[in-house]
């Protein structure tokens, strides 16, 4: 599923913007895992989507200068962020389209569930 497509679905949204491969911190890997198992836990009531930030993970080889950040990215103004490099976020969207919770970095299951979970209550 595109995130236009979860975007315009009636389901709640958990979106993580995210470059596992070529993250500047420790925290993104386990990130990936941990909205693995929400996912799992709850399949079906909420579309989840990644977003790679870069549109050329295979070209860049190691050589970070050659890295290009996707339209997404600066759509959602993550360039204009002062130090922004290549750090995680998280929203969790409501069915109504509004951005209930936002996470930068590493997020806990506990902390996804909630916010997941006050939305799914609204829709």
């Amino acid at each position: 599923m595109s995130l236009v497509d979860a975007l315009q679905d009636s389901k709640p949204d958990v979106i993580v913007f995210s470059s596992p491969a070529f993250c500047t911190s420790p925290t993104c890997g386990p990130q990936v895992d941990t909205l693995s198992d929400l996912k799992e836990l709850y399949m079906g009531e909420a579309n989840f989507i990644h977003v790679e930030i870069y549109d050329n993970p295979s070209e860049i080889q190691g050589d970070v200068d050659r890295l290009r950040v996707v339209d997404t990215a600066e759509e959602w103004g993550f360039t204009q962020l002062p130090g922004w490099v290549n750090e995680s976020w998280t929203f969790v969207i409501g069915s109504d389209g509004e951005i209930e919770s936002r996470f930068e970095g590493f997020v806990t299951l506990e902390e996804l569930e909630s916010a997941l979970g006050s939305v799914l209550k609204v829709s």
